[in-house]
């Protein structure tokens, strides 16, 4: 067990910072990812499965460099080239500065401008240690990003599985208009934990979260833990997560364990609709 929890701080921490700035900006996109930060009720929908899909794409890079003495020689390749990363010092605590200038593109054509700031308490295999993420002017294809995200390593649960709670407060605002999302989430390690092979980790996410746009409020719930291999398949492989809109309610599928890019969703009236999770688009 103590070998499990032992990390080579110099070789990890880089990982992770290269990793956190992934992570981060993708989450910001929960309100960035339309220009327009539509509010119709499919697009209220489209939000809420960019939101996981995003989530999902950032589980590879956020884990991978807590496997002890493992090589993140890959991260590099998910930040930009014009994207420059500072550290406060060699030790714990330190703070870990993302730079994306006045200006940086990356390859999916996403525009980011001034700072991603992250504090770090210690090795993220620690228990106890926490990570909390603020921006500093940061932006988004012209969407105005502030807000904070932290995690924690809780230690093991009943099961021994390692367990991560996250929290956050992220708002987006593009002129006039914005969108705040509040959520809480926890990420339980469910395998691949003691081996350097990344196609061996399973997780498994619930939580919740409350999206306030102007005097609209949606609320989501997982209501059944979404499953996630990020070693091996880009897709959630199953879960459920309820969606209340007030008036108007839906209840995502995420599917019974195939890797595939189809999801589904029903709504109160009992309407099935397909979800393709390459656009992150409920298909009209």
């Amino acid at each position: 067990m103590k070998k499990q929890f032992k990390m080579n701080v110099k070789t990890s921490m880089k990982n992770y910072v290269k990793a956190i700035g992934v992570f981060t900006i993708a989450l910001t996109m929960v309100s960035c990812q339309k220009d327009d930060l539509r509010t119709d009720e499919t697009e209220d929908y489209d939000e809420i499965v960019s939101s996981e899909m995003e989530q999902q794409d950032v589980q590879y890079d956020e884990v991978v460099g807590a496997h002890e003495d493992c090589d993140g020689s890959g991260f590099r390749r998910n930040l930009p080239e014009c994207a420059t990363v500072t550290e406060s010092g060699e030790s714990f605590p330190k703070t870990i500065t993302i730079d994306f200038g006045d200006g940086c593109s990356t390859t999916n054509g996403r525009e980011k401008k001034g700072k991603v700031i992250i504090t770090q308490t210690d090795g993220m295999l620690v228990v106890g240690a926490s990570r909390t993420i603020t921006f500093d002017g940061f932006s988004v294809n012209e969407v105005d990003v502030v807000g904070e995200r932290t995690v924690v390593n809780t230690g093991e649960n009943a099961a021994g599985n390692l367990v991560f709670t996250i929290e956050g407060e992220i708002t987006g605002t593009k002129g006039d208009r914005s969108r705040k999302r509040v959520f809480t989430r926890e990420r339980e390690w469910t395998a691949g934990r003691e081996t350097c092979d990344r196609a061996d980790d399973e997780f498994m996410i619930t939580g919740n979260a409350t999206i306030t746009a102007g005097s609209r409020t949606i609320t989501r719930e997982i209501t059944e833990p979404i499953y996630i291999t990020p070693g091996v398949c880009k897709y959630p492989k199953s879960g459920k997560i309820f969606i209340d809109r007030g008036r108007k309610e839906g209840t995502i599928d995420f599917g019974d364990g195939t890797c595939d890019n189809v999801a589904t969703l029903t709504t109160s009236k009992g309407k099935v609709k397909e979800i393709n999770l390459d656009t992150r688009r409920v298909v009209d």
